[in-house]
């Protein structure tokens, strides 16, 4: 039997790891870790990155994006920072959901409308990201 506990771990050190990868590539000099705070306090995100709240679920089976981690998410981010949900289910690719107003700059801050895709679009974006930008022009 599978530890959900240490799956979900292990996919957000996934994910970590990712986007040290990603950043190094632009010898972007950005602390990301997970949020090990998060396993004894409500309310906090897997990972803080940039202005990114992210949370992420890695399940056996299952489809699409579930309202409850959407919710989730929501919260942890609270008025400051986007949410950022990375979910992965088995045999299924990564996939990435944020609000329209954290990808398009006139959009009204408005959670119920959701944006998804997969992962290498969700670095698309992290890369017209104007924090991330700034990390990159400063080197």
């Amino acid at each position: 039997m599978v530890n959900s506990r240490n799956k979900g771990a292990a996919f957000e050190r996934d994910i970590v790891n990712a986007l040290k990868l990603f950043c190094s590539n632009y010898d972007a000099q950005i602390h990301i870790s997970r949020n090990f705070e998060q396993q004894f306090k409500e309310g906090q995100a897997d990972i803080n990155f940039l202005n990114y709240a992210i949370e992420c679920k890695r399940y056996g089976e299952g489809k699409g994006l579930q309202a409850s981690w959407w919710n989730q998410v929501c919260n942890a981010a609270g008025e400051d920072r986007i949410p950022v949900l990375v979910f992965k289910y088995n045999r299924a690719d990564i996939q990435v959901a944020l609000p329209l107003w954290g990808i398009l700059e006139d959009e009204p801050k408005d959670n119920e409308k959701i944006f998804i895709c997969k992962w290498p679009e969700f670095i698309h974006i992290i890369k017209k990201n104007k924090i991330f930008q700034a990390y990159v022009e400063t080197r």
